[in-house]
């Protein structure tokens, strides 16, 4: 048995690490051999001792950073990208970043920045699923982003598809909510990228672009829809592919900003599926007040940061936090204060853990 470091900690199996706990024997057919695995470093827990996450070991690679505002939520993302990136440089990232905050730090590393207003896929087509079960999704995406349930949609995918503009040139025809796809029509990206090309490579799309000044975010029920459009088509090109070797982690789909799309039906669906194909999407938000739980319920991991005292009312119930929990986070030292690290609770198997969450030091130097 281990010495325990002080009255707080107790005894423990030094040979045994977290890791090693959770690590199940078999993953899909294969065995998990440890080579080649998504594991990222997040930080040190509250008494210095190393933390880290190893995505392949967990039900699913699906997880949640959440944090108010100034408490380094997009600053832990990339930090924790970054490593994983250095720890396997083989996964490919995709950034969905509605702010326009990643772009400065990630391109140095080599990833392509897009702004959606530019390029974005057609995120109306059936590209790697039947146009019924389209329908149904956009259906459903709809519902959340705009607020209302359009029947054109489903005549829409009864017809032969022939792309985006006429697409959206019949909507604002033939809908009934003319005048939101009347803003979508005019707002359609300049051209459209291929989906497996943005997936085969390291990428940010921006809907925000400081240096012309555009925004797609003076209409955020779009930016909603083309989001949660291209993580469904990203899930379906997947499934399509086939299995990956013992379904380890080969993708890593990033949404900012994820209150935009974290209390869709279309978005808990996937998340419920789990680990598909080595895909995994991390969602970044300020808030999950609009989260069903049984959604934050099936994510492999969630990262909680510090905060004030609403904030942490808020999130407790969700995640199951105990007094001890909110005392942790009710300390809410800031990165200012912390100097390289955040402060937060990571919840993954077997227990949740107090931690400090290492910040890497080209991401503290990017504008706040």
């Amino acid at each position: 048995m281990g010495r325990a470091r002080n009255w707080l900690w107790p005894p423990r199996f030094v040979a045994l690490t977290n890791d090693i706990l959770i690590m199940p024997i078999f993953h899909g057919s294969t065995v998990a051999t440890g080579l080649g695995r998504a594991v990222v470093e997040v930080g040190i827990d509250r008494f210095g001792n190393g933390v880290s996450l190893d995505l392949d070991a967990l039900g699913n690679a699906h997880g949640l950073v959440v944090g108010p505002s100034g408490r380094g939520k997009t600053k832990t993302v990339m930090s924790l990208a970054l490593r994983l990136l250095r720890a396997s440089p083989g996964i490919r990232f995709l950034v969905l970043d509605p702010e326009g905050e990643y772009c400065p730090v990630l391109a140095r590393y080599g990833f392509q920045c897009l702004y959606a207003g530019d390029a974005f896929i057609d995120y109306l087509a059936p590209l790697h699923e039947d146009p019924t079960v389209k329908a149904h999704y956009i259906r459903e995406v709809v519902r959340h982003s705009m607020g209302v349930d359009d029947e054109a949609i489903g005549e829409l995918y009864s017809m032969p598809y022939t792309g985006l503009p006429n697409a959206l040139d019949w909507l604002v025809g033939n809908s009934q909510y003319r005048d939101a796809w009347l803003i979508a029509r005019r707002l359609m990206p300049r051209s459209l990228v291929n989906l497996e090309q943005l997936l085969n490579r390291n990428a940010v799309i921006s809907f925000t672009n400081h240096p012309s000044g555009e925004s797609l975010r003076q209409f955020d029920p779009l930016v909603s829809l083309m989001m949660q459009a291209l993580i469904g088509e990203a899930f379906n090109y997947f499934l399509a592919r086939g299995r990956s070797t013992g379904e380890l982690v080969t993708n890593v789909i990033i949404a900012d900003e994820a209150y935009l799309i974290l209390g869709s039906r279309a978005v808990w669906q996937l998340i419920r599926a789990g680990r598909k194909r080595g895909l995994a999407l991390w969602f970044a938000t300020q808030s999950v007040a609009d989260t069903p739980p049984g959604m934050l319920q099936n994510l492999g991991w969630a990262l909680i940061l510090a905060g004030p005292d609403a904030y942490i009312d808020e999130v407790a119930p969700r995640f199951g936090l105990t007094t001890g929990d909110r005392e942790w986070l009710r300390l809410d030292l800031t990165p200012r204060l912390l100097g390289e690290y955040a402060m937060g609770i990571l919840h993954s198997p077997p227990a949740p853990r107090h931690v400090f969450i290492r910040l890497e030091p080209e991401v503290l130097q990017a504008p706040p």
